[in-house]
Formats: structure tokens, C-alpha cells, sequence
């Protein structure tokens, strides 16, 4: 499955800390948050994240299958 560059951040900054927040990654990723939130959608989409417990106190799940890449 090809990923483009923006969800692979997205991805790596969610494995260094599960409960960051969107608008912490696009800043990290210097993006606007629309963009951050319509890619999340996407990665929810394909199976790649899930979000666990509130937004607030929740954290990011990536799948398993795609950490190894």
C-alpha cells in the first residue's frame, strides 16, 4: 500500500507519542490542521489508525501490519 510523504509523518510522529494531538502534528509537520485531519481520515479509512478512549485522554493506535514497514 503506497503512502504519501505527509501520512508517513503522520505515522512516525503517532508511534513517537500515541497521545499527541492533530493540530501538534501539522505542527511538527509544518501543514495546516485541515490537512493532518483529512489524512487521519484516511489512515482510519484504510485500517492503518483507530483512536482509543476520548479525545482528550485517548491515544493513537497504528496497526501492526503497517509498523514494520
Amino acid at each position: 500500500m503506497e503512502l504519501s510523504a505527509i501520512e508517513i509523518g503522520i505515522i512516525d510522529q503517532m508511534r513517537i507519542n500515541p497521545s499527541v494531538s492533530q493540530s501538534k502534528i501539522a505542527e511538527n509537520l509544518d501543514c495546516k490542521v485541515d490537512q493532518i485531519k483529512y489524512y487521519v481520515k484516511r489512515l482510519k479509512d484504510k485500517g492503518i489508525l483507530s483512536r482509543e478512549g476520548s479525545q482528550q485522554k485517548g491515544h493513537w493506535v497504528v496497526n501492526s501490519d503497517i509498523e514494520d514497514q
